[in-house]
C-alpha cells in the first residue's frame, strides 16, 4: 500500500489535500480529501504544544 497526499489548495488560513491510497499494482483503493485549519501560535501558547510525534491528550 502506498499513500500520497497532494496539495489542492494552500492558503493563509486553510490547506486542502487529496489523499490517494494505491495497492501494490498501482490500483487506487481509497481516495480522501483533508482540509486543515491553519492557526498562528501565540508566543505564550508555544510551551503548551505537544512534542512532535506524540499524541495530544485532553
Amino acid at each position: 500500500m502506498t499513500g500520497v497526499a497532494t496539495p489542492v489548495h494552500r492558503g493563509r488560513t486553510t490547506a486542502t489535500y487529496e489523499i490517494v491510497i494505491s495497492d501494490e499494482q498501482g490500483k487506487r483503493v481509497c481516495s480522501a480529501r483533508l482540509t486543515c485549519l491553519l492557526r498562528d501560535v501565540n508566543p505564550g501558547d508555544a510551551g503548551n504544544l505537544p512534542e512532535a510525534g506524540t499524541a495530544a491528550t485532553a
